[in-house]
């Protein structure tokens, strides 16, 4: 009967792969109920699965893509390498990162029984972007890793794998915000995303690309065409989930506060309707941002709130401790000073030592809160502490706008 419906299917096999993968699977336990399993049945089963698997991931449809990777991995435990690393990119998108890191310990064990390179040193620069935000993994580490590998990656050919290691530094880069090297990399990313067709990675690349407009020294106006352009030539609701984000951000800085709420809330629902908790929640960090910048604290404060309650559900801690830091400047706006200097202790708990935006919000926050309490000679020299970091930071309007 399975042989059967993979008969039937012939060219269409593709448009029902995870109806003949779910007919395969089924066969293959109702053989195990009876004591007979087959093993290259449920490879068979397996193949369909995670073909299906794979397709969901790149166009971002995460819990299909999970539930059909799962599924493969428990046909033929622990699964091959290649199913190991999407299943762990899979479950870092929908939250689960301890989860994502198991599944990606796992890929990076049998690259040794395996081989093939390219598969393992994409294993390994997913591992280590999903440790940056778990906090277990530093910023310097990454950008050794992502330099020491580009240069093989290159030799062998794998645009797919250089699309990663390009990305793994615009991690590095937003993280010790340095706002033009991040754009740099992010257009190399872009670059072999599409010589290699990856989808994911391609939308990836367009967020950071914008990103980096957003916080560097971009006009307004530059921003929201580029924007626009991206959006334009975008393929799939992911890559128009992240681009939509940062035009939110572009349109509440030039004063377009409604239209701006509208698309942050917009990008919200793409993010949550893809199942991808992480990026849903980034996106609330970024319109509390975008609320402080204005002034509205108690808007900015509920998002935040809920940025941070979705942050730690999921054991995040690299945007997490921004977003406290966040919340006790929204915060500080309302007069709520005891709050505020519980959530800067949070921000500071979670913070790593390279995290160079949080050495300047913190400070501030500190600062604010002192002043605050009449100590205004503690208070000054908190401020010039924040002031000296901030003028390090390639974001002059960003931290301007604290």
């Amino acid at each position: 009967m399975p042989a059967g419906l993979e008969r039937q299917a012939g060219d269409h096999l593709i448009q029902y792969e995870e109806i003949v993968g779910y007919h395969l699977e089924q066969a293959h336990s109702y053989r195990a109920e009876l004591g007979r399993p087959d093993p290259t049945l449920a490879g068979r089963a397996a193949e369909r699965l995670e073909r299906g698997g794979l397709r969901a991931l790149a166009r971002g449809d995460v819990p299909a893509a999970v539930n059909l990777l799962e599924r493969s991995a428990a046909l033929t435990s622990p699964g091959s390498l290649a199913l190991l690393q999407s299943l762990g990119i899979a479950r870092m998108e929908a939250g689960d990162l301890e989860g994502a890191d198991r599944a990606l310990t796992a890929a990076i064990e049998r690259a040794d029984t395996e081989g093939g390179p390219p598969l393992a040193a994409r294993a390994a620069l997913a591992r280590s972007r999903l440790r940056l935000w778990t906090g277990r993994a530093t910023p310097d580490e990454l950008q050794t890793e992502a330099e020491r590998l580009i240069p093989e990656l290159d030799r062998l050919g794998d645009d797919a794998g250089l699309a990663q290691a390009w990305l793994q530094l615009t991690n590095v880069h937003c993280f010790l915000s340095e706002m033009a090297d991040m754009e740099h990399a992010a257009e190399r990313a872009l670059e072999h995303a599409r010589r290699s067709g990856r989808v994911r990675e391609e939308a990836d690349s367009l967020f950071w690309r914008c990103t980096g407009a957003l916080y560097g020294e971009r006009s307004v106006e530059e921003g929201i065409a580029l924007c626009q352009r991206f959006l334009a030539e975008a393929s799939g609701p992911m890559a128009e989930a992240g681009l939509v984000e940062i035009l939110a951000a572009f349109r509440v800085r030039n004063g377009d506060v409604a239209e701006g709420r509208d698309l942050y809330g917009r990008g919200d629902k793409l993010y949550r309707e893809l199942g991808m908790r992480l990026r849903a929640a980034i996106n609330l960090q970024c319109r509390g941002t975008s609320e402080l910048a204005i002034g509205d604290f108690e808007t900015a404060e509920m998002v935040l709130r809920q940025a941070i309650q979705e942050f730690e559900d999921m054991g995040e801690r690299a945007v997490s401790s921004t977003a406290a830091a966040l919340l006790a400047h929204a915060l500080c706006g309302q007069g709520h000073y005891e709050q505020a200097a519980s959530a800067l202790e949070s921000s500071e708990q979670l913070t790593d030592p390279d995290d160079r935006l949080n050495q300047a919000l913190i400070p501030s926050g500190r600062a604010r809160v002192l002043a605050a309490q009449g100590e205004v000679a503690g208070a000054l020299a908190l401020a010039r502490q924040a002031l000296t970091v901030a003028a390090e930071l390639e974001t002059p309007e960003r931290m301007r706008k604290r």
